[in-house]
């Protein structure tokens, strides 16, 4: 596993998850053990959570499925950062390489 390849916990490692919300295409990175809590999605973006399809995901963020991270998103994608995050003095994002 990622976490005990480098000395941490799986939920310290943030994973970041894309969604559709409207027209746009937005981030959230949470804790690597969160998931998304539906009603509290909502909520919040008044719209019923949509994750991108596999086929969509790079050509819409710029990252590869499994490789999609908070950083070199194509210009305009909003990142949230979820609660999850707030227990962790610090964590570390997981990403893809080639």
């Amino acid at each position: 596993m990622q976490g005990q390849a480098i000395g941490c916990k799986e939920q310290e490692i943030a994973k970041t998850m894309s969604f559709h919300v409207g027209d746009e295409v937005i981030v959230i990175v949470m804790a690597g053990d969160a998931r998304i809590d539906n009603k509290k999605y909502k909520s919040f973006f008044h719209k019923k959570a949509k994750m991108l399809h596999g086929d969509e995901v790079e050509s819409l963020t710029g990252h590869p499925v499994g490789g999609v991270c908070p950083f070199g998103l194509k210009e305009g994608i909003k990142v949230y950062l979820d609660e999850s995050l707030e227990r962790f003095r610090s964590c570390l994002s997981s990403m893809w390489r080639p």
